[in-house]
């Protein structure tokens, strides 16, 4: 994964994949692409982990609470 690039815009449901190693100068939008759609997942949920990761934990869980 550490040659793709993903661009998400907010609000919108489009965005952008490229691999940077066969198509450096990114012409060619993976993000509709079917063949690329568990990458797009993952990619995805990494983005996401790296957002949640900026944000201070405001409380820690409690069991049973």
């Amino acid at each position: 994964m550490q040659y793709y690039k993903i661009t998400v815009y907010y609000t919108r449901e489009y965005g952008e994949i490229f691999d940077l190693q066969e198509d450096p100068s990114e012409i060619n939008n993976l993000w509709d692409d079917p063949d690329y759609k568990d990458l797009k997942v993952q990619l995805l949920l990494k983005y996401v982990w790296a957002e949640l990761g900026t944000e201070p934990l405001r409380m820690p869980r409690i069991a049973n609470a």
